[in-house]
């Protein structure tokens, strides 16, 4: 999901029930953003999870017997994945809703 289509889910969501609770957490390369709303099923947590992609994996190398070799990974600065998750409140625990199991908001 773009960040174009992102925008429009979360004016839609707010205009149809209001954000109650928004924040944003950042660690390392990961952003994520997340947005609590009313739903006539519960409170509703939807947050998009944003990650730099790997382009390269570098390769270190040594030459002492017995040692393995290193990998570290090159990110690109332009190009992300994302990821969008939705959730539940059940007392105080997130129930993350699966979507794959028939299970419904709706």
């Amino acid at each position: 999901m773009n960040d174009e289509q992102w925008d429009r889910v979360i004016d839609q969501i707010d205009a149809k029930f209001g954000i109650k609770d928004k924040g944003v957490e950042k660690v390392e390369r990961t952003k994520t953003e997340w947005f609590i709303f009313e739903h006539p099923s519960g409170e509703i947590k939807i947050e998009r999870v944003s990650r730099p992609i790997i382009i390269e994996e570098k390769r270190i190398y040594t030459k002492r017997p017995g040692t393995q070799a290193m990998v570290e990974p090159v990110y690109s600065d332009t190009e992300f994945s994302h990821r969008v998750n939705l959730y539940v409140r059940e007392g105080d625990i997130w129930r993350p809703v699966d979507f794959k199991a028939g299970m419904s908001l709706f």
